[in-house]
């Protein structure tokens, strides 16, 4: 009988399909990957908020069936269906061990008062016979920074010191979940100040500046997208509606002020949305 091959998938959260390429940019350690491994060029996000996209990749469903219409840790969302299965479900009724590092955001799995942990079992309703014992990731300022290097070094360690015990019997599937490049959506650019958030949200929601390390002080020369300054006039009348719902809970932010640059948007430009 031909072995069955062991399956490592890495996914990164809020990225780019299409990523700059500015002078003095590269990544490495994916073209290796790439060469070695399979790249997904022609998977189109299903939406652009976290908790309804994953929703989609690791269950095939669309939104209507998983109703994920927003991130779990809203309150009228409630936690994926296990019901419907995951890659988790299905690989492991083909024989696989499943296993999952990182951000899940998907269901009720984080550590809380309610919910001291360890979550290690959390995710056997999908399908993954082990998750983080310390609980999932919410995404807030510098999650990436801090917790994408603790995400690794426990693959890395599963793979040096699990993988092949499991393998000895069966084979294995493990994802692979880092949070960056999502740091960005919590980046202080210098207009938070003006924001003025409800109250009990100022503490879920803060922004922090660029962390004091070279990979997040170094400044790239890319144009802001044409889009940024877009009205929404005419896009489908549910976007401007959801618009206007983040302007109500997070506030219009001002124009940025980069390390003192004074550069001022166009005198009939629309704020900049959060």
């Amino acid at each position: 009988m031909t072995r069955r091959p062991n399956i490592l998938m890495i996914v990164t959260d809020e990225e780019r399909a299409v990523i700059p390429r500015p002078q003095g940019f590269s990544l490495p350690a994916r073209e290796r990957m790439a060469e070695r491994g399979a790249t997904f060029d022609r998977y189109y996000t299903a939406s652009a908020m976290c908790s309804s996209a994953r929703s989609v990749v690791y269950t095939g469903q669309h939104l209507p069936l998983t109703e994920i219409y927003d991130n779990d840790n809203m309150p009228y969302v409630r936690p994926l269906d296990p019901r419907l299965g995951t890659l988790g479900t299905m690989l492991r009724e083909a024989g696989y061990y499943c296993t999952y590092q990182g951000k899940w955001h998907l269901s009720n799995a984080y550590v809380t008062p309610q919910n001291p942990g360890p979550t290690t079992n959390a995710l056997e309703p999908y399908g993954f016979s082990e998750f983080n014992d310390w609980g999932d990731i919410d995404g807030g300022a510098w999650a990436g920074l801090t917790l994408d290097p603790v995400i690794a070094g426990q693959a890395v360690r599963w793979l040096r010191n699990r993988a092949p015990l499991v393998e000895a019997d069966q084979p294995w599937f493990m994802a692979v979940n880092f949070v960056n490049p999502h740091d960005i959506m919590s980046f202080d650019y210098g207009g938070s100040s003006q924001v003025h958030l409800p109250f009990g949200l100022a503490h879920a929601v803060v922004a922090k500046a660029a962390a004091n390390i070279p990979i997040y002080q170094r400044r790239w020369d890319l144009d802001l997208p044409a889009s940024l300054h877009d009205d929404l006039s005419g896009a489908a009348p549910a976007v401007a509606q959801y618009a206007r719902m983040l302007d109500t809970v997070f506030g219009l932010l001002g124009w940025p002020t980069w390390h003192g640059d004074t550069d001022q948007p166009p005198a009939a430009a629309a704020p900049a949305r959060r």
